[in-house]
């Protein structure tokens, strides 16, 4: 191999490897919540206390904050304090794949916005990017798993294919309502909305 290569190589060595590290973490989680929808055991993923849903979106923006940065991306949060029953962990990892997946589907220059607010007065968190969209014929389709809408694009993107099907699962153990709307060209809005 020639010297000038090695770098090249080394990089697709290290997004492989780390695509397949968030599959390896992404299956069992998927794994974890499919056994708890079929034996109703809410325990197995561990206790289910008061969450402060404005803090976990807090928590999420910090961790995604670079990542915005290094996309060009502006990431913005506001929001009021709501408390919900729920799994700390599955939280964060649904506000994550929402929050991911809003900067990996923008433009530079574009914006991610996360909201927690009363909703008819419910407490619920929306995300919404001024990215790519979503075609219409796809938007049933995003939430299951493995499911890309543009398979061309998918390696240069990352992620595994499970972010939303996560979203789904998660929601559903915290008997919660995703809600999807999204324009081609001009965004992706989604709303989790709790009991």
């Amino acid at each position: 191999m020639r010297p000038e290569d090695i770098p090249n190589f080394a990089g697709r060595i290290y997004d492989d490897a780390q695509r397949l590290s968030s599959l390896v973490s992404d299956i069992p989680t998927l794994s974890k919540l499919d056994e708890t929808e079929r034996t109703q055991d809410r325990q197995l993923f561990g206790s289910v206390e008061p969450i402060g849903l404005l803090s976990v979106a807090s928590d999420v923006c910090q961790r995604y904050e670079q990542c915005a940065r290094d996309a060009g991306v502006k990431l913005k949060l506001d929001g009021v304090s709501a408390i919900i029953q729920g799994n700390a962990r599955l939280l964060d990892e649904m506000v994550g794949n929402l929050v991911s997946n809003a900067i990996r589907y923008n433009r530079k220059g574009g914006s991610v916005f996360v909201w927690v607010l009363p909703q008819n007065g419910c407490p619920c968190i929306r995300v919404s990017d001024t990215g790519i969209g979503i075609p219409e014929e796809n938007q049933g389709k995003v939430f299951e798993r493995f499911y890309r809408v543009d398979k061309g694009r998918s390696r240069e993107k990352g992620g595994t294919g499970l972010g939303l099907a996560i979203v789904k699962h998660a929601a559903a153990f915290h008997d919660a309502k995703v809600d999807l709307k999204s324009e081609l060209g001009k965004g992706t809005q989604i709303t989790v909305t709790f009991q």
